[in-house]
C-alpha cells in the first residue's frame, strides 16, 4: 500500500467512523444504547488502525475485551466492572507510551 493509498484509506475510515458517531449520538436521544454505540465506535477505530497496519498487540487485546463487554451487556454491573478494567488498562498504556516523565 502506497502512502497515498494509506491516506485515502485513513480519510475514508475516519469519515465512516464520524458518520457512525453522529448517527449514534442521534440515536442516544431516543434509546438507551449509548454505551454499546461507544463500544462499537472503539471497535471501529481499532479496526481502522489494524487495516492500515498501525495497530499493536495492546489494541487488538482491547478490541476483544470491548467485544466481550458489549456482548455481555445484559448485566449493567458486570458491564461497568468490565469497562473499569478496560479504562484502567488504557490509562496504564497511556502513561507507559505517551505521557512524558516529569
Amino acid at each position: 500500500m502506497t502512502c497515498q493509498d494509506s491516506l485515502k484509506a485513513l480519510k475514508k475510515g475516519v469519515f465512516k467512523i464520524l458518520c457512525f458517531i453522529v448517527t449514534s449520538a442521534r440515536g442516544c436521544v431516543v434509546d438507551s444504547y449509548g454505551p454499546l454505540r461507544l463500544l462499537e465506535t472503539g471497535n471501529k477505530l481499532i479496526e481502522l488502525l489494524e487495516a492500515l497496519d498501525l495497530s499493536d498487540e495492546f489494541l487488538s487485546k482491547q478490541r476483544d475485551k470491548l467485544n466481550a463487554v458489549k456482548f455481555g451487556s445484559s448485566d449493567p454491573e458486570g458491564m461497568m466492572r468490565g469497562l473499569d478494567d478496560i479504562c484502567t488498562e488504557f490509562a496504564k498504556e497511556w502513561r507507559g507510551k505517551y505521557q512524558k516523565a516529569g
